[in-house]
């Protein structure tokens, strides 16, 4: 059996030919000067490499841009002298509701307190605003 179509897509049904130019122009249009980011596998396998996840089940010190899953009550400390944007991912697996995030010197959400996540199973980002301010949450 020869296969004439690929899979439709938002109504529209491309040959096999078709599917496979696309495919070029978008690999053509990835190309950059930087040798490193010269296909989509390359440009794919870069990105996964710039979002690490660090599953931790003893105290941490937090590298910004990065995912930390607990596993364990244990305290993961915010990283030192960090810029407006500096991120920052927890997600809580431990099934105790106390894993700790250690302010390290800045405000979380404008208070000079570290915080107990007391929810089973949250997951968030911080992201560092400014001094006044310091880390603040997005999501749950």
């Amino acid at each position: 059996m020869v296969q004439k179509f690929i899979r439709d897509y938002d109504g529209v049904q491309f040959s096999v030919d078709e599917g496979a130019k696309i495919i070029k122009e978008l690999n053509d249009r990835t190309v950059s000067s930087d040798e490193e980011f010269n296909s989509i596998t390359q440009l794919a396998q870069k990105i996964q490499l710039n979002y690490p996840v660090n599953v931790i089940g003893v105290n941490t010190n937090a590298t910004k841009k990065q995912l930390y899953v607990f596993t364990s009550n244990v305290t993961l400390t915010l990283p030192s002298e960090p810029i407006a944007g500096d991120w920052v991912e927890v997600s809580d697996l431990s099934n105790t509701p106390s894993p700790t995030i250690a302010r390290n010197g800045e405000n979380i959400v404008g208070i000079a307190q570290d915080l107990v996540i007391d929810k089973v199973y949250a997951g968030f980002r911080l992201i560092y605003v400014n001094e006044a301010i310091g880390w603040t949450i997005i999501g749950q």
